[in-house]
């Protein structure tokens, strides 16, 4: 069996996770298309190759897409197509409604928001009617794959058999407790886009009123997005400032080495007012728990299917800034409670949320019959 894997750039720093996908694929991918302009890439068992016509202004074009996934399916013997994003599989709807290979498109949240909003003009739609329609209309051409239960639903609320849905959860890496921090001083994490569904404001907020009780803390944000500009607003005006840190975007080697220095990993996911989203599933409170930091965070979307209330964080009424600084309070002060909760954090990560597990569920999903 060979697959084409199909997404949208060549090892985007925001996309790590497809490509740890396509390193467990490895030995059944005939090769990855991208949706950019790129020289020719070869990796050790397969090419990279761009899908997009050399000419600019029809680099999009249906027909060119259509012809270009022709002459490679049959040049790397293709038996299946493996789409990432709904928006994806919607460029190629052309296509896909002609080939007789098996199509399996890999859902991941925005794309399944159906009344998505654009941050920076919120009462414009993201998604057209078209595409809407399209995804109903060709569910018995495509497999859907989600990252969570909450992912599937929205499928399903569209009019989708289930039957044609997988749920795929992506694993972590597993980085373990460190047992040398300083407990002086409470470092709180906040890891992720700045945007409005994961409440970064909200977060700030939440803070600030744990310092006003007195809790030697410090807040550490790192990720970007459209909300950094508010979130810098509030920074400057707290009368904390100097405890919040805004690092902006940081690389994996970052990331790590900031779980491995904090004590508890928050945010405040919500549905966002602006854009309408939820969070799908939620890779960086995966990847918390699975370096021991429990997590306190809102109860909404798919972080419900991965974070256990009491057990491995706090989960509180999404708008709730109050419980939220209530629960960050709690386990800044009580040392006991929090590295209790971190090892069931890790735990859990290790029981239902490994590599291993993802790889051994994908390759099932790919390969049957």
């Amino acid at each position: 069996m060979k697959i084409a894997l199909i997404t949208n750039s060549y090892k985007s720093p925001t996309e790590l996770w497809i490509w740890r996908q396509v390193d467990f694929l490895r030995e059944i991918i005939g090769y990855v298309g991208v949706l950019e302009q790129i020289y020719e890439q070869k990796e050790d068992n397969f090419p990279v190759v761009s899908l997009l016509d050399e000419n600019p202004q029809i680099a999009l074009n249906p027909f060119f897409l259509s012809r270009k996934l022709y002459v490679l399916e049959k040049q790397y013997n293709i038996d299946a197509y493996y789409i990432y994003f709904l928006t994806n599989a919607y460029l190629l709807k052309d296509y896909i409604s002609l080939t007789d290979k098996k199509v399996f498109v890999h859902c991941h949240g925005y794309d399944l928001t159906w009344d998505l909003k654009h941050h920076q003009n919120p009462w414009k739609n993201y998604h057209s009617q078209e595409y809407i329609s399209f995804t109903s209309n060709m569910q018995n051409q495509i497999v859907f794959i989600t990252d969570s239960e909450h992912a599937k639903l929205q499928l399903i609320l569209r009019g989708i058999d289930e039957n044609r849905i997988r749920v795929l959860y992506f694993g972590v890496p597993i980085e373990g407790v460190n047992q040398s921090k300083n407990d002086e001083l409470i470092k709180i994490l906040f890891l992720g886009r700045f945007v409005d569904f994961k409440g970064p404001d909200l977060t700030i907020l939440a803070f600030e009123r744990l310092c006003n009780k007195g809790i030697n803390a410090e807040l550490i944000m790192a990720g970007d997005g459209p909300l950094m500009t508010t979130c810098q607003l509030l920074k400057r005006r707290s009368q904390f400032s100097e405890k919040i840190k805004l690092l902006g975007t940081v690389s994996y080697e970052i990331a790590r080495s900031l779980r491995n220095e904090c004590h508890i990993f928050t945010a405040h996911n919500i549905k966002g007012c602006l854009s309408n989203q939820e969070e799908a599933y939620g890779v960086s409170i995966i990847e918390a728990m699975g370096a021991g930091l429990p997590v306190v965070t809102g109860k909404n979307g798919g972080v419900k299917e991965t974070v256990i209330h009491n057990v491995t964080g706090f989960l509180f009424d999404p708008g709730d800034i109050e419980l939220h600084s209530r629960y960050l309070t709690e386990l800044a002060g009580d040392n006991l409670k929090r590295q209790k909760m971190g090892y069931m954090a890790l735990s859990h990560v290790v029981k239902n949320f490994t590599l291993a597990r993802e790889k051994s569920e994908l390759l099932k999903i790919v390969t049957a019959r």
